[in-house]
Order: C-alpha cells, then sequence, then structure tokens
C-alpha cells in the first residue's frame, strides 16, 4: 500500500509537471548554461512559492528555489527567470499551467552535476580512456498495480522529456538503459539530442537511465 500511495504521488507530480525541455550547452573547460522549460499546473505553482509549505513539488518551481540551489552550489548562477501563465489561459482556470522557463551558468561540471542531483535525479559522472560519461537515472524501478500504471500513462499521453546535449568538439550520444543494464528503445535518440514520451517513462517497470557520452 505504501509503494502505491508513493505512485499516485509521483504521478500527480508528473501531472502537474509533465512536459520538461532541458539544454546543456558545455564548453571544453567544463563550464557552459543549463536552460530549462516546464510546465507546470498552476496550483502547484502557487504551492511551490509557498516558503515551508509541506505539499511543494518535489522539483524547483520558483524563482525562490533556484535562488537557494545557486546560494548552495558553488559555481552556479542564475541568468534568467520567467513563469508565465500559457497563453489563452486565466489564472484562475483549474486546468491552466505556469509555462517556466529559466537560465543558468555553471562554472564547473561539478556545480552542474550537483544541481541535477538536487532535483531528484541520480547523476553520476566517470571518465575512461579520456572519454566522459554523465549516468542520470531518469526513472527508478516500481512495483506497483498494472491498472494505477495504466491509468498513470493514459493520463500522461501526448507529454514528454526532452534533452539536447552540445559540446564544442564532437557531437555527445545518448543511450538509455534500463537499471540492470538492458538496452532500451524508447522514443528518439539522436546524436546530441533525446526524446522521451512520459507515458512511455513510466511504463517502464524496471527504470529508465540515461548514459551521454562525449
Amino acid at each position: 500500500m505504501k509503494k502505491l500511495l508513493l505512485f499516485a504521488v509521483v504521478v500527480l507530480c508528473l501531472n502537474g509537471c509533465v512536459s520538461v525541455n532541458a539544454d546543456i550547452a558545455m564548453k571544453s573547460d567544463g563550464s557552459g548554461v543549463l536552460t530549462l522549460e516546464y510546465r507546470i499546473l498552476e496550483s502547484l505553482y502557487r504551492l511551490g512559492e509557498l516558503d515551508g509549505n509541506e505539499m511543494r513539488p518535489p522539483i524547483p518551481v520558483s524563482k525562490m528555489d533556484f535562488e537557494r540551489s545557486v546560494n548552495r552550489i558553488d559555481g552556479l548562477r542564475l541568468i534568467s527567470f520567467s513563469a508565465k501563465t500559457e497563453a489563452g489561459r486565466a489564472p484562475q482556470d483549474e486546468n491552466a499551467q505556469v509555462v517556466v522557463a529559466v537560465k543558468l551558468k555553471f562554472s564547473t561540471l561539478d556545480a552542474l552535476i550537483r544541481f541535477l542531483s538536487g532535483t531528484g535525479q541520480r547523476v553520476v559522472y566517470s571518465q575512461e580512456n579520456g572519454n566522459n560519461k554523465l549516468l542520470m537515472v531518469l526513472w527508478g524501478e516500481w512495483e506497483i498495480d498494472p491498472d494505477l500504471n495504466s491509468l498513470a500513462v493514459a493520463v500522461l499521453e501526448g507529454y514528454h522529456f526532452s534533452l539536447r546535449f552540445s559540446i564544442p568538439k564532437g557531437t555527445a550520444q545518448f543511450r538509455l538503459i534500463s537499471t540492470d543494464g538492458v538496452k532500451l528503445d524508447l522514443g528518439v535518440v539522436g546524436a546530441g539530442h533525446v526524446t522521451i514520451p512520459m507515458s512511455t517513462l513510466i511504463a517502464e517497470k524496471n527504470g529508465v537511465q540515461m548514459e551521454i557520452l562525449w
């Protein structure tokens, strides 16, 4: 029951922040710029603005959230932040979504990793034979009720997670694997970018990890 309740909470959070677009532009010295854009329900965004609120979303949503991250992580700077209700919707509309757009500058790769880890993702960096690898856990293993999983997949249909990773020379490569190392064929994986439907992501019972190689 505890696992089912936990999964329900996660699904509700994903339903509040359902499409995520990220862009990492990295320089040869490990510094760079991270650009984020995601959508979150107006009601959840307002909860996130309330300091100390136990119902806050588990991701940074307000400008204060990002400023806290900047203050606790050396080498991280907030360049810009905006949060606007999507066009054609009134803020009092219960289905209205806020489009959050953020740009962060990181002076070291460690600063980027610490920020990504702080948003709830497990991120590990390693080097082998002069090659770099970032491993990020996008979705963990879950023991869930099939009906609940089907409902979550249906709710998230049409939404996605997208990441673009650019480097000065060459092109970064992406690989999606399960937590036990089996290669996964999900969404669109291209040179320097990946796009995964949220419904496909959470349907993977063995979890989803993303490797970025350059």
